[in-house]
């Protein structure tokens, strides 16, 4: 296969994916989902719980095989050797407590063969420092607050430096004033390395907040619905977006595409 086009990093193709349902019924989750992810975009998928936003970004990963469709990373369809240049963040940080900080950083550099335990510690040095955490390097992980143990399981994903992160509602789990505090430094840390992020949320400002590109998908099945630019100057504060008249427009866009009640999501804050 060639060079991917129009600058593309990460391309969906024609995605379909359904799974057995009751009485050997197949329930289709995905339909015909495509989209485009250019090199440094962060690109959020947003939707409301049970749309496939999930299965799409593990289908991405190779965690989950399609029914129909492709996934191609840097001009080649995403397999075991692709699968390297990406690292997924899931919605719990999964560190194992027996490890220190530092060495659950590590586990997914051990197997890199080509690395030596230098250059592991090294890697997994730098990215704890990234995101403001190598001075508990050495602690268990059952020492840290739910944030900083979350900031961990980005470390891990930014130690493997690859070409792509998935992640999937990273600060779902957390508390208001933490959720807010870590967009704001996610937001930061992205502007500062360049990264290129395929970001899983039902979190509308969360979106505005942190994305280039905004793919909308509708539920049963999950397709994408509209995709939407978000033309805001970085880097962004989260205060300032909010009502910032770009952002206004787009969250506006976003409730009526998703047929979401303005009352009721303002009460929210997101969508459920």
């Amino acid at each position: 296969m060639g060079a991917v086009d129009n600058g593309c990093l990460l391309e969906i193709k024609d995605i379909r994916k359904s799974f057995e349902g009751d009485k050997g019924k197949r329930n289709l989750i995905l339909d015909d989902i495509s989209l485009q992810v250019c090199k440094g975009e962060f690109v959020s998928i947003l939707g409301a719980s049970g749309c496939g936003k999930t299965t799409l970004l593990r289908i991405i990963d190779g965690l989950i095989e399609s029914d129909s469709g492709e996934v191609i990373l840097e001009g080649e369809r995403v397999g075991p050797a692709q699968r390297r240049r990406m690292a997924f963040v899931f919605q719990d940080s999964n560190l194992l407590p027996w490890r220190s900080v530092q060495k659950n950083v590590e586990l997914n550099l051990e197997a890199m063969k080509e690395l030596s335990k230098a250059q592991r510690s090294e890697r997994a040095i730098e990215a704890l420092r990234l995101v403001g955490l190598e001075e508990v390097a050495s602690r268990p992980p059952y020492q840290l607050s739910g944030g900083m143990q979350q900031r961990v399981g980005v470390a891990r994903a930014l130690a493997r430096q690859p070409v792509v992160f998935l992640m999937d509602e990273p600060f779902g789990h957390l508390d208001n004033f933490t959720r807010e505090r870590l967009q704001q430094e996610m937001s930061r840390l992205i502007e500062r390395i360049g990264a290129t992020v395929v970001f899983v949320t039902h979190d509308i400002d969360e979106a505005i907040l942190l994305s280039d590109k905004i793919v909308l998908m509708r539920s049963n099945p999950g397709q994408v619905s509209r995709v939407l630019s978000v033309d805001l100057p970085r880097p962004r504060w989260k205060y300032n977006v909010r009502a910032h008249p770009t952002a206004l427009a787009l969250r506006e866009s976003i409730v009526e595409e998703l047929g979401l009640r303005i009352d009721d999501w303002e009460e929210v804050g997101g969508i459920q």
